[in-house]
């Protein structure tokens, strides 16, 4: 939009040019722009002007000062001459209508330039309201800037969900796919799973941002994607999970374990339940899976 607007103004301001240069040759030159300015000269009925270059640079020096409203003045329609001040008006009047809509152009532009940054600056604006109206306690209202400047991350990922939603199946498949396969590897049970079983796990995951020193509820698959985690007295990078043995049938065999999130932690997770259910779509899939739970098993009760 951009580049056509740019270019709608050198159009235009061509034009203009050479409309503002054709009006004196057809009215006359003698007491136009033209004389009144010294770019010609009229002795005993001859007409004398610069080259033609010269003519072309300075009418669209006026286009170019008409068009974008700056208007210095020094070349103006000739004191008197009715016919070239019409003209002049006209090509105003044109000049204004297209220069309003280039600047509606780049406005828009500007606007939506970045949206998830617009989004953002909304948000904040409402938090700050939020605040001064509750008269929170000042340590307060910065953890809770804080916080919702490390959500805006989480923010992007929501609109990359929903456009995933928009593309056909296969192109959404290639793309959850391109973005996830790697971290989704490094989870011990999907390490021999399929890929349409990864697509599927994949677009059912959620995404949740815990503050320093929250507690990450256990009974759930966690990947970290941003930030540290201590979970069993280590601590979890990103790319590190935890929670895979949640799919044992026996509550004994689980480590009811919390994470605790170091700093912001940025987390994709997965309860039992929606794990079971991708899983039940992929019978092979299922089995793998299923013999590393039952290996995981003997080992916990050895």
């Amino acid at each position: 939009a951009i580049y056509r607007s740019m270019l709608t103004v050198v159009f235009l301001d061509h034009w203009m040019a050479c409309i503002w240069t054709l009006q004196a040759r057809i009215f006359g030159i003698d007491g136009s722009w033209l004389t009144y300015n010294g770019y010609c000269e009229v002795e005993d009925g001859e007409e004398m002007c610069s080259g033609a270059w010269n003519l072309y640079t300075a009418s669209l020096y006026w286009a170019t000062a008409t068009v974008t409203s700056i208007g210095y003045g020094d070349i103006s329609a000739s004191p008197g001459n009715a016919a070239e001040q019409i003209v002049a008006v006209l090509l105003m009047l044109c000049s204004a209508v297209c220069w309003t809509v280039v600047i509606a152009t780049f406005c828009g532009v500007i606007a939506n330039w970045s949206p998830a940054s617009t989004a953002f600056r909304c948000t904040m604006d409402q938090l700050n309201h939020f605040m001064r109206a509750e008269a929170l306690p000042m340590d307060l209202r910065q953890r809770l800037r804080e916080y919702f400047r490390e959500m805006r991350q989480i923010r992007e990922v929501v609109w990359s969900k929903d456009l995933l939603d928009k593309m056909s199946p296969s192109l959404q498949s290639e793309v959850v796919l391109a973005c996830n396969e790697k971290w989704l590897r490094r989870v011990h049970y999907f390490r021999s799973v399929s890929e349409s079983y990864l697509i599927d796990l994949a677009l059912q995951l959620q995404v949740s941002l815990f503050a320093p020193g929250e507690l990450l509820p256990h009974s759930e698959l966690y990947v970290v994607h941003k930030g540290y985690a201590l979970y069993g007295g280590r601590v979890k990078k990103p790319g590190d999970s935890w929670g895979e043995d949640m799919l044992l049938a026996s509550h004994q065999l689980r480590r009811d374990w919390c994470g605790l999130a170091l700093n912001y932690l940025e987390v994709w997770h997965c309860s039992r339940t929606v794990l079971l259910r991708t899983l039940s779509l992929f019978p092979a899939d299922y089995r793998r899976v299923r013999r590393l739970i039952i290996f995981l098993a003997l080992h916990r009760e050895v």
